[in-house]
């Protein structure tokens, strides 16, 4: 996309804000082209999870990277929940909406999830080389150094927000981390709708923790690499994949047939 020396000029000459609108338009216009998928072909594989009518859950939507994509694939008879904390994001965010004319479709909710109800903590986005990653902005456990921006934010648990939800077939989860604290407070949101989930998770802990939860109600687990979903059979497979697992449950792979190595 845009190379590192010219990010950081971009970023000082037009602020944050206006940085992240031209970065956030040009990604989504190289992938309604399909210019992304070489780079980014896991963007292409949303269109077998998520249809029109569907709901789904964009957790960590930052400015819309999936947002966008989600709520066309719902449709004007679907609906997306962007979770998003940080404001700066949000604001971007519902401008790229509103710029494909989706923003009816998208609800955002302006909190973080987790254990906790109502409580206030604290995020940041780390600077690296001089170059901030927007996109690593993570929930702070202490203080941590080389931070460019701190946000004070509220946090909820998922049952809160979503325990009224009347379906659910999709959730994508990138929270830098923090997804031991999210994804078994979704239990009884899981158990009931059974959605289809793509989880970022880089941690050794983390990834051990979220795949024997979720295996425990009968999800399986795959990633994906080179256009297919390959099965993950053993925890100890799990150190030669990228962050992002997808969690299927049976008749989900029943209707992936064609693109699911086991």
């Amino acid at each position: 996309m845009i190379n590192r020396i010219v990010r950081r000029a971009l970023l000082k000459a037009l602020g944050d804000k206006l940085y992240l609108s031209l970065v956030s338009n040009v990604f989504l216009k190289m992938y309604h082209s399909g210019k992304a998928r070489k780079k980014y072909p896991e963007m292409y594989l949303l269109s077998k999870f998520v249809s029109e009518g569907n709901t789904c859950i964009d957790i960590g939507a930052n400015i819309g990277y999936y947002s966008v994509p989600l709520a066309e694939l719902v449709s004007e008879s679907g609906k997306v929940f962007a979770v998003e904390p940080v404001e700066l994001f949000r604001n971007v965010l519902r401008k790229n909406l509103q710029r494909y004319k989706i923003e009816n479709r998208v609800e955002i909710i302006p909190f973080a999830l987790g254990n906790t109800d109502d409580e206030e903590i604290e995020m940041g986005t780390p600077e690296v080389d001089g170059l901030v990653h927007f996109g690593y902005t993570k929930i702070l456990s202490s203080s941590e150094d080389k931070l460019s921006n701190r946000y004070k934010v509220k946090i909820h648990r998922p049952q809160t927000i979503f325990g009224n939800l009347k379906e659910l077939h999709f959730i994508k989860c990138d929270v830098e981390g923090y997804e031991d604290k999210v994804i078994p407070e979704f239990i009884e949101i899981l158990q009931k709708f059974k959605p289809t989930l793509q989880i970022e998770i880089c941690s050794k802990r983390n990834r051990e923790l979220i795949i024997n939860l979720l295996r425990s109600m009968d999800y399986e687990v795959f990633y994906f690499l080179d256009e297919k979903l390959r099965s993950l059979r053993e925890l100890e497979d799990n150190t030669n994949v990228n962050c992002d697992l997808y969690f299927l449950q049976l008749e989900t792979v029943a209707s992936l047939q064609t693109l699911i190595i086991k």
